[in-house]
This record gives structure tokens, C-alpha cells and sequence, in this order.
């Protein structure tokens, strides 16, 4: 597809996940190539509880 570019290590997606912490809040980027594995990475992630955004 011409419309396709990469964004990291030939991954087409990007998520930055935003957690609060005791020290404020952390940000932790993902490049993943399909939509489906966000649901696995955030999972894998920090406390629901502590989703910002």
C-alpha cells in the first residue's frame, strides 16, 4: 500500500500510554504492527488504576 509508512523498526502503530505514579505521572511508548496487540500491551502494563490516558 503506498498509503503505509513506518513508524519504528518497521511497526505501523504507535501508542503512548500515560500512568500516574507516586512521582507524578510516566509515559511509556509502544510501536506494535497490528491494532489488536494494544489490548495485549496495555494489559501487560501498569494498574488499570494508575491509566491516565
Amino acid at each position: 500500500m503506498s498509503n503505509v509508512f513506518t513508524l519504528h523498526a518497521e511497526k505501523r502503530w504507535k501508542a503512548v500510554i500515560e500512568y500516574r505514579t507516586d512521582y507524578g505521572s510516566t509515559s511509556v511508548e509502544y510501536h506494535f504492527e497490528d491494532i489488536s496487540d494494544l489490548h495485549d500491551l496495555i494489559e501487560r502494563g501498569a494498574d488499570w488504576n494508575f491509566l491516565v490516558r
